[in-house]
């Protein structure tokens, strides 16, 4: 599974509607994952008339995929991903992020003992297509 959560404590979802994303990948045996993010303005009807985000998250072949199935450029929400972890996959020995044509190296950190790799910061727009390499 491949879960969005937004990880900042607020009063209410309202305080939250800018919060940047952290995505928890578990992969299963065959070191595969999906998950949705579904995202709107969250005041109102708009999303009736298409103004809303909807986002398939998918781990394969070691590579971590952001795709819109429903894209509107009424509504594009300032959200960004501030952090991976991710469970049950390998260590690589390096993590690359492409974006916009372009390749980045990301820190991360690996933890033996918990099986997890943190990735911070890849700061990517949570509404565009990137996508995350696990190099092994």
């Amino acid at each position: 599974s491949i879960v969005p959560r937004q990880m900042r404590l607020r009063r209410s979802s309202a305080a939250m509607v800018k919060d940047p994303y952290t995505l928890v990948v578990a992969a299963d045996s065959s070191m595969r994952a999906s998950g949705l993010l579904y995202m709107d303005a969250g005041d109102g009807y708009d999303y009736m008339k298409g103004a809303y985000q909807l986002r398939q998250f998918t781990l394969a072949d070691g590579r971590i995929s952001n795709v819109g199935l429903h894209t509107s450029d009424e509504f594009l929400p300032p959200n960004t991903l501030e952090r991976l972890e991710l469970l049950g996959v390998p260590m690589p020995s390096r993590v690359e992020l492409q974006y916009k044509g372009q390749t980045t190296s990301l820190d991360f950190a690996w933890s033996e003992e918990r099986g997890r790799i943190v990735v911070r910061k890849p700061a990517v727009p949570m509404a565009a297509e990137w996508t995350v390499a696990l190099v092994p």
